[in-house]
């Protein structure tokens, strides 16, 4: 009787432990992400200057102060003031102007910089769904970033007696920061052949530079029907996330030829340049 009174109390000060714990954790969960969220976030990155950008302001008092654009000409907002709580990671706004609204979800920290809104999974729970960017952040022009270039060779195009006048297409791909040279790299690939190469950059403009190797502007043969198709170019930062992707075109040697192609970025303005070089036979 005695040994099974000791158990029952072993096992009443183990539940009280882990019930205490579990708060613990919770509370801990909840102080960091109230911490984090507190301060101005935009729907859109501000780095990328858009011409609308729509907020949530959380506030240490317990208010958030949603603002908005107000649909006329310019760059003019309203603004509607409620009051959020977390607990865990979930978070709940209620907004009780006009018609009473409350949003419910889950809060991912993706970095100090950027936080995501997702729905708790409880279907009757509304989420304001979407990524989140923090006031003031702008990527520094010493941060590193990864560029990428992907495309595809082909020797096929512009053939006149049916059959390719070369087998491999010759490809020199150039990555420079603030227009120095920081590395190359020489493809010599079949038809079909998927390229790829990335490297990482400082510096505040940063590029890349693909060439078709064989083009000589004194003979229209050299090179001709060689290329590489849908030439994109990635850049992530340092979190791995994607800040622009997109595909910027072809090169092609033939009677009309895009033979040399540069693509920039600015990482203080976000904003891209894409030069082609041509030539016609």
């Amino acid at each position: 009787m005695k040994k099974t009174i000791l158990l029952l109390l072993f096992s009443l000060v183990s539940l009280v432990f882990s019930t205490s714990c579990s708060n613990d954790d919770s509370d801990n969960s909840s102080n960091q992400i109230l911490q984090s969220l507190l301060g101005k976030w935009y729907f859109e990155d501000p780095s990328t200057n858009p011409t609308i950008n729509n907020s949530f302001t959380f506030n240490s008092n317990g208010q958030v102060i949603y603002s908005y654009w107000d649909g006329s000409p310019g760059n003019n907002y309203d603004s509607e003031t409620g009051t959020f709580s977390v607990e865990g990671d979930i978070l709940t706004m209620i907004f009780p102007e006009n018609v009473s609204l409350t949003f419910v979800q889950k809060v991912v920290i993706v970095n100090q910089n950027k936080m995501e809104f997702l729905p708790t999974g409880n279907p009757n729970e509304d989420a304001y769904e979407g990524d989140y960017f923090k006031e003031g952040y702008s990527p520094s022009p010493t941060d590193e970033l990864k560029l990428t270039f992907t495309g595809s060779a082909f020797t096929d195009q512009c053939t006149t007696t049916g059959s390719p006048l070369y087998n491999s297409v010759d490809v020199n791909v150039s990555f420079l920061s603030n227009g120095n040279l920081v590395n190359q790299h020489n493809f010599q690939e079949d038809s079909n052949w998927n390229l790829s190469y990335n490297e990482i950059l400082d510096g505040n403009i940063i590029s890349v530079k693909v060439k078709l190797q064989n083009f000589n502007p004194n003979d229209s043969n050299s090179g001709k029907g060689t290329g590489v198709d849908n030439i994109t170019v990635k850049i992530e930062n340092s979190y791995n996330e994607v800040i622009f992707e997109e595909n910027i075109g072809m090169l092609l040697i033939c009677t009309d030829t895009w033979h040399e192609v540069i693509f920039t970025y600015n990482k203080t303005t976000g904003a891209t340049t894409t030069d082609f070089q041509t030539h016609s036979f």
